[in-house]
């Protein structure tokens, strides 16, 4: 097994959301397959599942390490340039994760200029790049096509079936469809806007739906229709609890926003046994004619009569939720990433120089 030199750009423990969470379920699933995780920033948390060592150790780190995995943050150069002369500076292999495209940037203020130089530095560094592990085809693909990375295996996120599990309590008959949505409420890229109009037709509608929104209320209008309810943030441990006895979970990217990568919330919504509702749109798309739900164009129009179908067929929203569930315990799962994760980690640290 290997020794993982890990630059992850945050803090991952206890975790939170996205980033964290993936870190932490990753490396909690690599040193369960007795893999070694050793992490060298002056910025790290403490993190259970990795040795952390000082800013005096870079030696050691570089000593002991067999390939250097990075997850890659666009806004993070001068890291993108410190792990790509470590890596060399230890003679091992480099090790790219990959959540999205650039493109994404478009969609938190930075304009096509600032686009072009994230590429162009990708495209350079990547020439330094063993292998690179994509969270799914689209993103794969650009790094294969754009990047020039051969090595480029799509590995699709996951949940924890354990953490995450579908209520057992009996639920009302006549409860209101209880629909969620968790993200990053500033995110440039949700379309949180067709989500709440969709709410007030569907209020205006007397439809029995209600909306539990889980996420920062700041960045929440302040007149949201009376079927909404904001949670605000919740602890990633408690997530699932508070939403196991929901019936669907909305997944909405902006117009425009073509990206295809494999949002965290989707597995967790999936585990805990509930219906997706979701544009059509690679990975997601994959996971809904797998019959995990339904799908929407995004406007509100349709997410209304899509969510009004599902209250109406309660049967079928909750057989729904149990596929979703299945996809999870088989595939979508955090074991299956860890594992294919540290075959490319095996894979490349055979390569060491």
């Amino acid at each position: 097994m290997a020794t993982i030199g890990l630059f992850y750009g945050n803090e991952a423990y206890p975790p939170t959301t996205g980033g964290t969470v993936h870190r932490y379920q990753l490396t909690k699933g690599l040193t369960e397959r007795g893999h070694r995780v050793l992490c060298w920033y002056l910025t790290e948390g403490v993190d259970p599942n990795c040795t952390h060592l000082r800013g005096r150790e870079l030696f050691r780190f570089l000593r002991e390490i067999n390939v250097l995995y990075v997850r890659i943050e666009w806004q993070s150069v001068f890291a993108l340039w410190l792990t790509a002369g470590l890596a060399r500076l230890a003679g091992v292999p480099l090790i790219w994760e990959l959540n999205s495209v650039p493109d994404e940037i478009l969609f938190s203020g930075a304009d096509r200029a600032e686009l072009a130089r994230v590429d162009q530095r990708l495209r350079f560094l990547a020439r330094f790049v063993s292998a690179c592990v994509c969270v799914s085809q689209g993103v794969a693909d650009y790094a294969r096509r754009d990047l020039g990375i051969k090595d480029a295996p799509s590995i699709p996120n996951g949940s924890s079936p354990a953490m995450f599990r579908p209520s057992t309590a009996t639920v009302p008959a006549q409860r209101a469809l209880e629909v969620v949505w968790a993200g990053t409420s500033q995110a440039g890229w949700h379309d949180l806007p067709a989500l709440f109009e969709a709410a007030r037709l569907l209020d205006e509608r007397g439809a029995n739906i209600r909306f539990r929104i889980f996420g920062d209320k700041a960045g929440l209008p302040s007149d949201l229709p009376e079927n909404v309810h904001a949670c605000g943030l919740i602890k990633y441990e408690d997530f699932g609890d508070a939403i196991s006895s929901s019936d669907v979970g909305v997944h909405l990217f902006k117009p425009g926003f073509d990206v295809d990568g494999s949002p965290l919330k989707l597995f967790d919504y999936m585990s805990c046994g509930l219906a997706l509702v979701a544009q059509d749109r690679g990975q997601r798309g994959e996971i809904m004619r797998q019959g995990a739900g339904l799908t929407t164009t995004g406007s509100p129009e349709d997410l209304a009569a899509v969510l009004e179908r599902l209250e109406a067929d309660r049967d079928s929203c909750a057989e729904f939720g149990r596929t979703a569930r299945r996809l999870v315990e088989t595939y979508y799962n955090w074991d299956r990433v860890a594992e294919e994760v540290g075959d490319v980690v095996d894979r490349c640290a055979t390569k060491r120089r």
